[in-house]
């Protein structure tokens, strides 16, 4: 039976039993609806589509050629074809970040407004975080600075290590601990708070470190406090710190020194007594961590003070087994300018044993990283 014309024809009904959502094709509809019809539909959605496709594919070669800065040239020649003149397109640019150019000044061909933002894109910022292979350095205006923050748990882990070390030594000997107050201790004032906050370079005060130190620390063992000394030192124009190199300067380790000579109630040796030299150029480990151009444009002095006429010693170097006898405390012989700290003591990470000409039969064991290399020689 036809269905009534003014009834929907559907090419699906119900199955007898059917699943849920499930259809079955309607063979009686089907075949009654005209195939004409649905053939010059079908047509009709393809003429459609086609058109569709060619202006999606028109559109993007018109914006590609506006990319490149071609849409006018094309536009005057088909004009030309015509018979007709057209002046080019002009376009202002108010987008934020572009470079502003005054009517003095010649306008860029468009590659070289891009050669400009992409010069501009690339300048090095005067402050962050670089992360290398040393782990996180902070950056502020070419000087390299480390992060220092510490808790409760962090105070308890160094008391532990210290305590340990005093129940290792078992004998009478006096045990005295020398924490190096970092860069951050006397610099962190220059660096303005929204620098801080918007960089999240947030710092603990290591003068609080020291303090809640001191009671916590074993009998036998002493502190030695230098956070006043740096921070007097630095505030007269003496940086204890090289800006290239987390290493401190010889004239710090001098400043360590007098403070060990203090606490022990030794005379100290005059700085002038010793000879002092000087390495032009130095670049240290921030600079070869972070390729910083403020510091490889601004290479620092390497000032250290040679000891071997105010006290001749000799240094032997044990060392991935083997055995070295040809180092002096300070004035080795490097490379160049760049391993300028293997100076002092001639290698790092080795075990050294130095004997001098004191005669008094004491003995001084020091254990620390590279930075008590230049105090060793004092």
């Amino acid at each position: 039976m036809r269905p009534d014309q003014n009834q929907p024809v559907s090419l699906f009904r119900r199955a007898k039993e059917p699943r849920e959502n499930e259809y079955v094709l309607d063979n009686d509809n089907a075949c009654k609806a005209p195939a004409k019809k649905h053939r010059g539909g079908r047509i009709a959605v393809l003429i459609i589509l086609i058109i569709l496709a060619l202006a999606v594919v028109a559109f993007c070669i018109i914006m590609t050629l506006n990319l490149f800065g071609l849409r006018n040239t094309v536009f005057q020649w088909v004009d030309s074809l015509k018979g007709e003149s057209s002046e080019p397109v002009s376009e202002e640019i108010s987008e934020p970040g572009v470079i502003e150019i005054s009517e003095e000044q010649s306008v860029p061909e468009p590659s070289e407004a891009v050669s400009l933002v992409t010069e501009q894109s690339e300048a090095e910022p005067d402050h962050g975080w670089v992360i290398n292979q040393m782990g996180y350095t902070y950056l502020y205006h070419g000087v390299g600075i480390e992060q220092f923050n510490f808790n409760e748990a962090t105070i308890g882990k160094f008391i532990n290590q210290i305590t340990a070390l005093e129940k290792a030594i078992t004998t009478s000997s006096r045990i005295y601990c020398m924490p190096i107050p970092t860069r951050i201790s006397y610099m962190q004032s220059e660096i303005p708070v929204e620098v801080r906050r918007e960089d999240n370079f947030f710092n603990s005060s290591q003068r609080d470190f020291l303090d809640a130190l001191k009671p916590e620390m074993p009998g036998k063992m002493k502190l030695i406090d230098l956070y006043d000394a740096f921070t007097n030192a630095y505030e007269q124009g003496n940086d204890p710190y090289f800006k290239s190199d987390k290493n401190w300067t010889s004239d710090a380790a001098y400043l360590a020194y007098l403070a060990y000579c203090e606490e022990r109630r030794f005379t100290p040796v005059e700085l002038t007594a010793y000879q002092k030299k000087v390495n032009e150029g130095y670049l240290g480990s921030f600079y070869f961590a972070t390729n910083n151009s403020a510091m490889g444009d601004n290479p620092e002095s390497f000032v250290y003070y040679q000891n071997d006429f105010t006290n001749k010693c000799v240094n032997t170097v044990y060392q991935n087994g083997l055995t070295f006898k040809n180092y002096c405390l300070a004035d080795n012989k490097v490379g160049s300018v760049y391993d300028s700290y293997s100076i002092y003591l001639g290698t790092s990470k080795a075990h050294f044993r130095i004997t001098t000409n004191a005669g008094t039969g004491n003995r001084l064991l020091i254990i620390g990283d590279q930075s008590a290399a230049a105090m060793i020689p004092f």
